[in-house]
């Protein structure tokens, strides 16, 4: 069912769907139910709305008596923010949501609350005239767990987005560049190391007894100078602990026509008149955060540049890649030509290193 309601001054929306089934393989009955609501304040440039979102599925027993089982789920999600008129020519969004996900206890026969989140956004959207205009967007999360069914998450670690995209042109189009700039934060598996012993000369680390307990202790291996005493690798250990991580993703295109240099029949401009560049670079990284603030700081920045190589046991991966195409003549069905360059660059973390 559907009903919405269109004032001058506010807007309703809402919706509901019940669904009831029975899956024939396990004869197992199912009701399915979602249901959204938004109320929106129109009066005014800057628009507040309140929205409700909701979503489950519970089992019935053949009584029509709730029978929880593993593939039981509801969440509840409250929604509080504004946005502008589109009439506005800069235009920004903000968004606060809170989420509620109930997953099924067998013991209790019934559903119990799991995790919550809490979200808070924005955006914002300058006035351009291209068709790519320029945004900024930010976003902050965070995720607790309240049952012990989800354990494999820190819920202490919060993450977070910021993001700049759009595109424009210079000197009557001559130029035109589309860019894309993103810095985020997230959870890694925790790494913890062991080192493997294997045949001499196929290692990469040697063992130095430091104390003469003729005890393997970490910090007793060291990268072998020599081949023939390389007798042990690093290796990872699975681990179901967290980490906090970031990282950046960055992609830019450059176009540039030379038709617009020199008048029109001069011989310069009869020369650059069917030449164009095409350049696009990439790139990509993920860190691990240190612990101390200092070097937290030092690795943070250098790891936010799509411009610096970063280095250090902390980096999970890095990779970039540039291609730069220079064409003559190019809509020309008699002769043509193109001259292509590329650089890619793959550095990622391995079993036993880099």
């Amino acid at each position: 069912n559907d009903l919405r309601i269109n004032h001058p001054f506010w807007q309703y929306e809402a919706n509901a769907e019940l669904v009831y089934g029975e899956l024939l393989i396990n004869q197992l009955q199912k009701v399915n139910q979602t249901g959204n609501t938004k109320f929106v304040l129109k009066k005014y440039d800057i628009q507040p709305f309140l929205a409700l979102n909701t979503e489950g599925s519970i089992g019935l027993s053949d009584k029509f008596k709730l029978k929880n089982n593993r593939t039981d789920f509801n969440f509840h999600q409250y929604q509080a923010g504004f946005t502008t008129k589109e009439s506005k020519k800069i235009k920004y969004d903000f968004l606060y949501q809170h989420r509620e996900d109930y997953l099924p206890n067998l013991q209790l026969d019934k559903l119990i609350k799991s995790s919550i989140v809490d979200e808070l956004g924005g955006e914002v959207k300058l006035p351009s005239k291209e068709e790519n205009p320029w945004k900024l967007i930010a976003k902050y999360r965070k995720w607790r767990s309240l049952s012990n069914q989800i354990n494999i998450y820190e819920d202490d670690i919060p993450t977070f987005l910021s993001r700049v995209e759009g595109g424009g042109s210079l000197l009557q189009e001559s130029v035109t560049t589309n860019l894309f700039y993103e810095i985020n934060s997230g959870k890694e598996p925790r790494r913890d190391y062991l080192y493997v012993q294997v045949a001499k000369g196929q290692g990469t680390h040697t063992w130095i007894d430091y104390n003469n307990d003729s005890l393997q202790q970490f910090n007793e291996f060291e990268k072998s100078v020599f081949l023939d005493q390389a007798e042990y690798v690093k290796s990872i250990i699975p681990s179901n602990e967290f980490s906090s991580s970031y990282g950046m993703n960055y992609q830019q295109s450059v176009k540039i026509s030379f038709d617009k240099i020199g008048t029109d029949g001069s011989f310069i401009h009869t020369i650059t008149s069917n030449i164009q560049y095409n350049g696009n670079f990439r790139a990509s990284k993920k860190i691990l955060n240190q612990s101390e603030f200092k070097q937290y700081q030092d690795t943070f920045f250098k790891g936010i540049n799509p411009f610096i190589k970063t280095k250090g046991e902390n980096l999970l991966y890095e990779q970039s890649a540039f291609r730069h195409t220079l064409f003559i003549n190019r809509t020309n069905p008699v002769w043509g030509g193109d001259v292509n360059y590329s650089s890619y660059f793959n550095k990622s973390f391995l079993v036993s290193g880099f």
